[in-house]
C-alpha cells in the first residue's frame, strides 16, 4: 500500500496478501474495501483469499450476480457483501432477493451520470469507516481493490483507468488509493514525482510496464530491464510496454501520474503470513 515519504510515494502492493492487525479481535487496521464488478471471476479461491483480508465488501450491480453464480449454496452466505449498489438493470431478480434476506444493504441509484463503479465509490465514501488502533492516529486513506476492473468491454477498462486519476486528485477528509487487481497482474496509478515500489521477484514479474494514460510525460526509471532516463512517453509516441523487472525495487520519477501494471504470480499471491 502506498505512503508518502520526504516527497517520495512508497509503494508496496505485496501486502495486500497479508495486512495484519496488532489486534485480532479486531478488523484488520491496514486492510482494504473489496470491490466486485460485473466481470466473470475467473478463480474462486483468489477471490476468497482477497475477501478474508477485506474490511469491506461491495458488488457493483451485476458483480452481485457473478458472485453469486460463482459460490455454491453453503458458501454463499459467508461470502455475503457488504452492500450491492447501481442502477440494478442488471442484478437478478432472484440474487436481489436472496441477499436482502441475509442482511446485504441493496441499494438502487437510478442517476445516470455515474457508472455503477462510481456509485460503488460514493456508498463506500460514505458508509466505510476505517479501523485503527487505540491511540493511532486515523488514516484517512483508504485503499479500495477492484477485482477484475481491466476485463471484458474496453470502455469499462478505461472507465476504471479513469477512476485511478480521480482517486489521485481527490481531495478531502478521506482520500481513496485504488488497485485494479486481476489473477494477472495489478495496475495502479504513480503519484507525479518519485515513485519507489517493492515488487518481490516470488510475487511478481517478470512484465511491466508504464503508461502515459493521462496524457505526455517524462520519466526516468531504475530496477528495469530496459531502464530510461529523461524519457518523454506519449501515446503516438513512445511508451514502455512489455518492459521487465530487474530488481524488487523499482525507482520511477514521474513530470505526470503514469499507470504502472505489473505480472503478479497468482500462485505465490497465496495471503499466507
Amino acid at each position: 500500500m502506498p505512503n508518502s515519504t520526504d516527497q517520495i510515494t512508497l509503494w508496496d502492493p505485496s501486502s495486500l496478501r497479508n495486512p495484519q492487525s496488532s489486534l485480532p479481535d479486531l478488523p484488520n487496521e491496514h486492510g482494504y474495501v473489496l470491490l466486485l464488478l460485473n466481470q466473470q471471476i475467473k478463480d474462486i479461491t483468489f477471490l476468497k483469499h482477497l475477501w478474508t483480508n477485506a474490511n469491506f465488501r461491495v458488488c457493483g450491480d451485476g458483480g452481485g450476480n457473478r458472485l453469486y453464480d460463482a459460490l455454491d449454496e453453503k458458501d454463499r452466505c459467508a461470502y455475503s457483501p457488504n452492500a450491492i449498489c447501481g442502477d440494478l438493470d442488471s442484478l437478478r431478480a432472484e440474487v436481489q432477493e436472496y441477499y436482502i434476506s441475509v442482511g446485504v444493504d441493496v441499494v438502487h441509484d437510478p442517476g445516470q451520470d455515474s457508472t455503477d463503479f462510481g456509485k460503488c465509490l460514493d456508498y463506500i465514501q460514505r458508509n466505510y469507516k476505517p479501523p485503527f488502533s487505540p491511540g493511532k492516529l486515523v488514516d484517512h486513506v483508504v485503499t479500495i481493490v477492484v477485482y477484475n476492473a481491466l476485463g471484458g468491454r474496453v470502455d469499462h477498462a478505461f472507465h476504471s483507468i479513469h477512476q485511478l486519476h480521480l482517486a489521485i486528485s481527490q481531495k478531502g477528509p478521506q482520500r481513496r488509493k485504488i488497485f485494479l487487481l486481476s489473477e494477472e497482474g495489478i495496475t495502479f496509478l504513480l503519484a507525479k514525482g518519485e515513485n519507489q515500489i517493492s515488487l518481490p521477484k516470488e510475487v511478481f514479474g517478470p512484465t511491466c510496464g508504464i503508461i502515459p494514460v493521462g496524457g505526455p510525460s517524462m520519466i526516468s526509471t531504475s530496477g528495469l530491464v530496459w531502464d530510461v532516463t529523461d524519457w518523454e512517453t506519449a501515446f503516438g509516441g513512445k511508451v514502455s510496454t512489455s518492459n521487465a523487472l530487474k530488481e524488487e525495487v523499482v525507482m520511477v520519477f514521474t513530470t505526470e501520474p503514469v499507470l504502472f501494471t505489473v505480472e503478479i504470480k497468482a500462485a505465490s499471491f497465496d495471503f499466507q503470513s
